[in-house]
């Protein structure tokens, strides 16, 4: 465990009036997933709040970009594939994040390497996006507790910044 955790992660005093901002890199979610563990959104916003004054919850995540893969020449049925997908996130975020549990999705376009002829998509640019969203509301006052989920240490210098202008993470 990298040395600076223990310092951060402890408990502090519940005050209901806190203001809480919750920020998931669903990224991490999705392998817990492939675990065969079913997270349910609703219940992880009522325990991480933990009480508190939910203020928001952002959901950050990657999103195909079908022009991008027509122009690098993807064709079917791997095209055919990430439309699919691509229409299946849409409607959830849309269906059950937004309209049924007032999540706020912040999303990248997902970018692409060829390997074996196939193209492989990866996230770029959503630990940036979260980490700046989490400083920004900080510095806005917007929050008194942010509530980062993610197993990914390049968020550590951001979490120390925040704690920095006295609030917590």
């Amino acid at each position: 465990m990298h040395p600076a955790f223990p310092r951060y992660c402890q408990r502090e005093p519940f005050v209901p009036e806190d203001r809480v901002m919750i920020f998931i890199d669903n990224s991490n979610l999705m392998y817990t997933n492939l675990t065969g563990k079913k997270i349910d959104i609703g219940k992880l916003q009522k325990v991480l709040s933990n009480g508190r004054k939910l203020i928001r919850t952002y959901w950050y995540d990657g999103l195909h970009d079908v022009e991008l893969l027509e122009k690098l020449g993807c064709q079917d049925p791997q095209l055919s594939t990430f439309k699919i997908q691509k229409d299946q996130k849409e409607s959830f975020i849309r269906d059950v994040l937004t309209k049924k549990l007032g999540v706020t999705p912040r999303l990248t376009p997902l970018k692409y390497k060829k390997a074996s002829g196939k193209f492989e998509p990866y996230q770029k640019g959503v630990d940036v996006l979260m980490s700046s969203d989490m400083l920004w509301f900080a510095l806005q006052n917007a929050y008194d507790i942010a509530v980062a989920v993610t197993g990914d240490r390049d968020f550590i210098q951001v979490v120390q910044r925040i704690k920095d202008t006295g609030k917590r993470v």
